[in-house]
This record gives C-alpha cells, sequence and structure tokens, in this order.
C-alpha cells in the first residue's frame, strides 16, 4: 500500500537535492555555449529565476535554523559568536540570492523582444 506523501515531505533527502542541484548548475554553466536559440535562452533564464528564488528562500530558512538553534541552546555546542555570524553570512547569502532574482525578473521584456524578434532557426 503506498503511503500518502504530505505536502511538506520533500523528494529527495536535501544534501542530495543540494548534490544534485550543484551538478545541475555546473553543467548549466559548462553548457551555455550550446544554447540553441533565443526561446532556449528564454526557457533558461526563467528557469534560473525560479531557482535563485528558491536558493533565497533556502538560505533564510537555513539561516532561520541556525539562529533558532543557537536561541534555543540546541546547538549550545557551538560558540555563539560562529553561530550568530553563520547565521548572518547565511541571510546576506539569500538576500543577495533575491536581489540576483530581481534582477533576473527586470530581463523579461528584454526576453520577450529577442525572442519575437527571432525565429527558431536562428542559432546562437
Amino acid at each position: 500500500m503506498r503511503r500518502a506523501v504530505a505536502v511538506d515531505d520533500p523528494a529527495l533527502p536535501l544534501t542530495i537535492a543540494a548534490a544534485h542541484f550543484a551538478a545541475c548548475a555546473e553543467e548549466l554553466a559548462d553548457g551555455t555555449r550550446d544554447v540553441g536559440n533565443a526561446t532556449d535562452v528564454s526557457e533558461i533564464v526563467e528557469h534560473l529565476l525560479s531557482g535563485q528564488r528558491n536558493i533565497s528562500r533556502a538560505l533564510a530558512r537555513l539561516s532561520g535554523l541556525v539562529r533558532s538553534g543557537h536561541e534555543t541552546g540546541r546547538l549550545a555546542a557551538v560558540p555563539s559568536p560562529d553561530l550568530v555570524a553563520l547565521a548572518e553570512v547565511l541571510r546576506a547569502a539569500g538576500s543577495a540570492a533575491g536581489y540576483s532574482a530581481e534582477a533576473l525578473a527586470e530581463c523579461g521584456p528584454a526576453l520577450d523582444v529577442l525572442v519575437h524578434s527571432t525565429d527558431e532557426d536562428t542559432r546562437l
């Protein structure tokens, strides 16, 4: 009998998901020279935008977990200044990823022009 999966249950262990994400990001970075046409660019940017937003949320949540662990004493074995610094770095990185997502979102109109000004046979 199949178990019902709650919405909050991750499909993969989070460490596996993060490793998969890193591998996919590397593939994207190395493979951008093989982008075919303007539509491909637009679709890739849309996915990267979504990814940046999710990275921002993930880092903010990790920051909250570290901060909570510090406040509740669950991470009492870790020196307090290190926990505070880690939480702040994670928070700042999350904010930076969010700003990156906002910047990507701003290029939407330019991407539309690119896609509508070329046809699918126009190779990049």
